[in-house]
């Protein structure tokens, strides 16, 4: 399915995030698709094809939330920037970085009506690295509740975007 994306012409690159505090980052940008509704018949999968398979649902719902975002930080007041990380040996990946003047607001999307501290695992390790240079953490899901998953961590429903 990468190839798909990094050849499509509606699609955008979002820049790694990097540290010299962290080692053994990936440079390399990760594509999204400006409008994720274009996945399916792009890969051609039926509607029901995509909710049955997690691996094409997430990747529609990251790039949904990453052009929500990405949206939301173009006309934000304070100046920011958005980022996505992984660690070479593919250990720790994170979904999404804001970058701001008070640090680093780091978001992962999981494809759960529930998620839990598990889902949370790779932004408690970013947490322990930067220390409070990292600001928030949040996991969107599918469900309907926002709840406290771990210190300066919370599962926020992906409708929460627009409220």
């Amino acid at each position: 399915m990468t190839n798909y994306w990094s050849t499509c012409s509606s699609s955008s690159a979002l820049p790694a995030w990097f540290s010299n505090r962290l080692k053994r980052l990936v440079r390399t940008p990760k594509r999204h698709l400006t409008d994720p509704a274009l996945l399916a018949p792009i890969v051609t999968l039926t509607e029901t094809e995509v909710f049955r398979d997690g691996d094409p649902l997430g990747r529609v719902l990251d790039s949904f939330v990453t052009a929500q975002v990405r949206a939301e930080v173009g006309v934000a007041r304070q100046r920011c920037s958005l980022h996505h990380l992984r660690t070479k040996e593919g250990r720790q990946e994170i979904d999404l970085v804001v970058e701001t003047s008070r640090g680093l607001i780091a978001m992962e999307v999981k494809a759960s009506a529930a998620p839990d501290a598990r889902s949370s695992s790779h932004l408690r390790w970013l947490r322990e690295q930067l220390g409070e240079r990292f600001v928030l953490g949040i996991v969107w899901h599918t469900g309907p509740f926002a709840y406290q998953l771990d210190e300066r961590i919370i599962a926020a429903p992906i409708s929460a975007l627009w409220t």
